[in-house]
């Protein structure tokens, strides 16, 4: 979102940035700012995926009537000329953009960054069917998310647009800052071990149970992973039962990821379903071999064996297979790196997804004129 903030032809648009006051978007507001960017704090109206009427949904059903006033009585009086939301999964900030369109804001867009499974069920249907016609444009990050828009919850193809994510390519890592960050990952007595990189939240979604699994296969590599979530404490039984825990580094939430990706010799990412994952687009970016599942939109990026390896989801052995296999071919890791890089920098560009975006509100402004136009 902040790429996208800072990106957009500010010679068009006035971006302002709608965002609950959760400290996990404190980086996110302060970069705003930084860039003279408004910040408008507002309620949280969203709950979880709604399954049934449970006593959850009904709180927050009343949480929703009670915060989208706030929210309200903020879009009339910035008065905006498009509403875009940003979407972990397809009903999310469902109260926002209904009050978007109680408000009467034009033109109400939407980003889906996730697809999990999802409720399909008496209570989700009616809010998918409500909320389709509601959004004028769905935007999704890869193409299979596009087609599962269409045929699973049934919106129109001629309002999905594909804006895959972007992220800007780094500058160089110091030499020093990345041998000390090897020496920290690896430690002073493993100058040489090969350094196997992931950036994941620690969730079942990241498939991180069978990297644990692939690691035991491979006893010369160490094994980083940066990042928190709730399967920590059962990842770390995980790795000291399978006898690596001195091999596995669990690094917790870091600042410092193109250091740690500069430091690392290849980098997995072992998702069992995905959007399209920003952690491999940097990995891209930073110039990096990369081994990660089969699953849409990362192989829609990576391609089979162009840059970077596939393998099934869920399969550990596979995935040792081939972790092995690009520690030892130098050459192979050298190409692949190489070609992630060379695409990450022409098509995963911050200005190329702003233009993308930009295009998308132009086509929804341009709508009301042309049929004004037509009605004269």
């Amino acid at each position: 979102m902040l790429h996208l903030l800072l990106n957009l032809d500010r010679s068009q648009y006035e971006p302002v940035l709608f965002c609950h006051a959760d400290h996990g978007l404190a980086r996110l507001r302060s970069g705003a700012e930084k860039h003279d960017i408004p910040v408008r704090i507002v309620p949280r109206l969203q709950g979880r995926p709604a399954v049934s009427l449970t006593a959850a949904r009904i709180r927050e059903v009343v949480d929703a009537i009670t915060g989208a006033p706030a929210l309200l009585r903020v879009l009339r009086s910035e008065r905006p000329d498009i509403f875009h939301a940003h979407l972990n999964w397809p009903l999310a900030c469902r109260w926002g953009l209904l009050t978007a369109a109680a408000a009467h804001v034009p033109a109400i867009t939407a980003t889906v960054h996730l697809f999990p499974p999802l409720p399909n069920t008496s209570v989700s249907r009616p809010q998918y069917r409500v909320l389709s016609r509601v959004v004028r444009r769905f935007m999704t990050v890869s193409a299979g998310m596009a087609r599962r828009l269409e045929t699973e919850l049934s919106v129109p193809r001629h309002r999905i647009r594909v804006v895959r994510n972007a992220v800007p390519v780094p500058a160089p890592v110091e030499p020093s800052v990345e041998a000390a960050t090897r020496v920290a990952i690896a430690g002073p007595g493993n100058p040489d071990s090969p350094i196997v990189l992931t950036v994941a939240r620690l969730t079942p979604q990241k498939g991180l149970v069978y990297l644990l699994d692939a690691a035991a296969a491979i006893p010369e590599a160490i094994f980083a992973i940066a990042g928190d979530g709730p399967n920590r404490d059962a990842l770390q039984k995980q790795a000291g039962s399978l006898g690596i825990a001195r091999r596995v580094r669990f690094l917790g939430n870091r600042e410092d990821v193109p250091a740690l990706l500069a430091a690392c010799n290849i980098f997995v990412l072992p998702s069992l379903w995905e959007g399209l994952p920003l952690a491999v687009l940097e990995a891209m970016a930073a110039g990096k071999p990369i081994i990660s599942t089969r699953i849409e939109g990362i192989a829609e990026v990576l391609g089979e064996g162009e840059c970077g390896i596939l393998v099934p989801p869920g399969n550990s052995t596979a995935l040792a297979e081939v972790i092995a296999n690009v520690l030892r071919d130098a050459s192979l890791a050298n190409r692949l790196a190489s070609a992630a890089r060379a695409r990450a920098a022409i098509d995963f560009s911050p200005q190329r997804m702003a233009a993308q975006v930009g295009a998308v509100y132009e086509e929804m402004l341009e709508e009301p004129r042309a049929r004004r136009q037509l009605a004269s």
